[in-house]
C-alpha cells in the first residue's frame, strides 16, 4: 500500500513537472516571436517569465541580455549576460562568437569584457568538445544522408514497381540505421547536443523517427529524450514529432498534428490532411507548448513542399 502511494505520488510530481516545461515553453515561444519581428520590449517580458521556470536555458539570459541592449537598458542586460556567463552559455561555434555584433559592439566597454571573455571561454571548450566528437557526427550526418535518400516529395506520384523498388531499398537503410543508432545508445548513451551539436541530436532523433517496424525502441527513445529534455539537451520539436509517430503507428490519435497524410488523385498528390489528432481545438496550444509553429503555418509549409500543381 506504501508503494502504491508513493508510485501515485511520482505519477502526479511527473504531471507537474510536464505541465510546468510546457508553461515554459510556451512562455519561450511567444518570446521568440516577438524577438524575431523586432519587439524587444513585448519579449524581454516573457524571457523574464522564462527565468522563473526550472526548464530555463542559459540562453534565456542571452537573449534576455539581447532585448535589453536594443531597448537601451545596457546595466540590467550585463546583469543577465554575467547570470548566463556563469551557468555556462556558449555559442556553437567561435564564427557565431565573433558575428554576435549585439554583444560584440559592448565588447570595448571595461565593464563587458571580461564577461564576454567568459563566454568565449565557454564556447572553446564546448567546439573542443564537439570536436572530439567529430567520427560519431560525421557518422549520424551519413545515415542521415541514407534516411532521406528516398524520402522526397514525387516519390509518390512514381510508377507503383518503381516506387515499391525505392521503398524497398529505402527500408534496407532504416534498418541499418536502427540496429546501429540501439548500439550507440547502448554502448554510450544518447547523441545529444552537448555531444554532437544540434545536427547530430537531430540526426540522431530522424533514424528513430523512421524506425516505424519497431514502435518498442521508437518508445525507448522517446523516454529518453524526454529526459534530456529536462537537461536542455534536446529540440522538444523532436519529441513531438515522435510522440505522434507511435501514437499513429500505434492506431491511436497523434496529440501535436506533426504527421499527415497525402490525398492523391491521378496519381498526383492534391492535398494534405491531417491523421487522427486528439482535441482540435486546443491543438494549437499544444504546439506552441512544444515549440512548434500554429498547425495552419505548419500545413501551408508542408502543401508547398508536397502538392503538386
Amino acid at each position: 500500500m506504501k508503494l502504491l502511494g508513493i508510485n501515485v505520488l511520482l505519477y502526479f510530481y511527473s504531471l507537474a513537472l510536464f505541465s510546468q516545461c510546457g508553461e515554459y515553453l510556451d512562455y519561450k515561444f511567444k518570446a521568440d516571436s516577438c524577438y524575431k519581428k523586432l519587439l524587444f520590449n513585448e519579449a524581454s517580458i516573457y524571457y523574464r517569465k522564462c527565468l522563473n521556470y526550472r526548464e530555463q536555458q542559459r540562453v534565456d539570459y542571452y537573449y534576455l541580455s539581447c532585448c535589453l541592449i536594443r531597448v537601451n537598458k545596457k546595466d540590467s542586460a550585463l546583469y543577465f549576460y554575467k547570470i548566463g556567463a556563469k551557468e555556462g552559455l556558449h555559442y556553437y561555434s567561435l564564427k557565431d562568437f565573433s558575428a554576435d555584433t549585439v554583444i560584440q559592439n559592448n565588447a570595448n566597454l571595461k565593464e563587458w569584457k571580461k564577461t564576454i571573455s567568459i563566454v568565449k571561454r565557454n564556447t572553446e571548450k564546448f567546439v573542443s568538445k564537439i570536436n572530439s566528437n567529430t567520427g560519431l557526427l560525421q557518422t549520424i550526418l551519413e545515415r542521415k544522408n541514407s534516411d532521406q535518400k528516398y524520402r522526397y516529395p514525387g516519390v509518390t506520384t512514381l510508377a507503383a514497381n518503381e516506387k515499391d523498388s525505392l521503398w524497398e531499398i529505402q527500408k534496407l537503410f532504416d534498418k541499418d540505421n536502427q540496429e546501429w543508432l540501439k548500439k550507440e545508445i547502448e554502448q554510450n548513451g544518447w547523441p545529444s547536443i552537448s555531444k554532437v551539436g544540434q545536427d547530430g541530436d537531430n540526426g540522431a532523433w530522424l533514424i528513430a523517427q523512421h524506425s516505424d517496424n519497431d514502435t518498442a525502441f521508437q518508445q525507448y527513445c522517446l523516454t529518453i529524450l524526454k529526459k534530456q529534455l529536462m537537461q536542455h539537451d534536446t529540440n522538444p520539436k523532436n519529441i513531438a514529432y515522435l510522440e505522434d509517430r507511435i501514437l499513429i503507428n500505434s492506431n491511436k490519435e497523434q496529440v501535436y498534428g506533426t504527421q499527415f497524410e497525402e490525398v492523391m488523385k491521378n496519381n498526383k498528390v492534391v492535398d494534405l490532411k491531417l491523421k487522427p489528432t486528439i482535441d482540435i481545438e486546443c491543438l494549437n496550444k499544444r504546439r506552441i507548448s512544444m515549440g512548434l509553429e500554429p498547425i495552419e503555418n505548419y500545413l501551408e509549409f508542408a502543401r508547398k513542399r508536397h502538392v503538386q500543381d
